[in-house]
């Protein structure tokens, strides 16, 4: 209600001529006037005296009409206070499909329980663009960081490990990561967040390679979290990969495992409004209105209440 009372004018100036209408007024008040008088004129009827003021208050509805005129010609606007906006979260998941992610894990191959746990991720990240980038020895982008999660979906029975070529046969975490790095650095609005999912050992990570692939993730603020799937401990590397950038390495041994990893990163990076700023937008509907009503009322008093000096 606040909002429809906080209006002002696009063009302030215009409003000086209010003098106009407001000069009429005066003058209908107290201008001279001249009455043509009857002997009928001196009788007590009630309903004389109600159907005079009724006339004398006609009088004022034209100046009314030309004041609102002016009113719209000053072109009034409200400012609004919009909803908060949603902020945006660029997500990458980078997928390792290597031929060891193929290996029996809870019933399902450790490439299932991955893509399981994805999906049901990304319902729950409606609004944000989520990518899917898959990788071994070669990195390839497989879906564009997107809104439409049904593309992540239907790209599962594709990028199965058993379906790669030999091409994907190992396991370069480094390599797959300067190419999201890459690729996320271009996107300009949202924040930026990397998930790493593999259950190999990379040699492109190690004398120091992978603290220099955190700084660089860490200057185009890219926060990694990295995912080990297997029974071993994650490798040392990947720590020094993904601590400097604020996120986290998990280490999941069954299927539960993934999936709780997966709720606690959503519960790590959630969904943030952002305060949008006051905007202007028109206001001329009341205005307009009243004044759409004055001119009925105005043409209705021409017809039935006009004075006659007889």
């Amino acid at each position: 209600m606040n909002d429809w009372l906080r209006f002002s004018f696009a063009f302030p100036w215009v409003l000086w001529f209010l003098i106009v209408p407001f000069a009429i007024v005066l003058d209908r008040l107290w201008g001279r006037k001249t009455h043509i008088y009857l002997p009928l004129d001196l009788g007590s009827n009630l309903s004389k005296k109600v159907l005079g003021w009724l006339t004398s208050g006609a009088e004022f509805i034209s100046p009314l009409i030309l004041a609102l005129v002016v009113l719209l010609l000053a072109g009034p606007v409200r400012y609004v206070r919009p909803k908060a906006e949603r902020q945006l979260t660029n997500i990458d998941i980078v997928l390792d499909v290597s031929g060891s992610m193929s290996s029996e894990f809870g019933g399902a191959t450790r490439y299932d329980a991955a893509m399981e746990a994805i999906n049901v991720f990304a319902e729950k990240r409606k609004g944000d663009a989520l990518g899917l980038t898959i990788f071994g020895s070669e990195v390839l982008e497989w879906t564009p960081l997107t809104k439409d999660l049904s593309a992540l979906k239907n790209s599962t029975p594709f990028v199965r490990p058993e379906n790669m070529p030999t091409q994907m046969g190992g396991t370069e975490i480094g390599k797959a990561i300067e190419f999201c790095n890459r690729r996320l650095s271009r996107r300009g609005d949202g924040d930026r967040l990397l998930i790493l999912m593999s259950d190999g050992i990379s040699s492109d990570l190690y004398a120091g390679r992978a603290s220099e692939i955190a700084d660089a993730l860490k200057s185009n603020s890219i926060v990694i979290h990295a995912i080990h799937i297997g029974d071993q401990s994650p490798p040392s590397d990947l720590v020094d990969l993904v601590m400097p950038t604020g996120g986290k390495v998990f280490g999941a041994s069954d299927r539960k495992g993934i999936a709780e990893i997966f709720s606690y990163i959503d519960q790590m990076q959630p969904t943030r409004l952002v305060p949008k700023e006051e905007r202007r937008v028109s206001f001329y509907e009341p205005f307009a209105a009243a004044a759409l009503f004055l001119t009925a009322l105005h043409v209705g008093c021409l017809l039935g209440l006009r004075y006659t000096p007889w």
